[in-house]
């Protein structure tokens, strides 16, 4: 896997003046899981992306579109 971080998911967190630990609780995973989907060392499965994208108000495709680059 190449390892991208995703700083347009970060931004969406603090745009909404969360900590990490604040989002991940709301979104029902652990903060090192949210530590490690935003910092590209893993990704969500299908599932969990569309919970994010649910909390956060954006289509869940756009984690699939930056692997998607990242392979090119």
């Amino acid at each position: 896997m190449n390892q991208q971080k995703r700083e347009w998911l970060k931004t969406y967190r603090k745009d909404r003046e969360l900590t990490g630990r604040a989002a991940a609780k709301e979104i029902g995973i652990s903060h090192n899981y949210l530590f490690e989907i935003e910092n590209g060392l893993r990704n969500p499965s299908g599932k969990l992306a569309l919970k994010i994208a649910k909390f956060y108000g954006f289509d869940m495709s756009r984690f699939f579109s930056d692997e998607l680059k990242t392979a090119q």
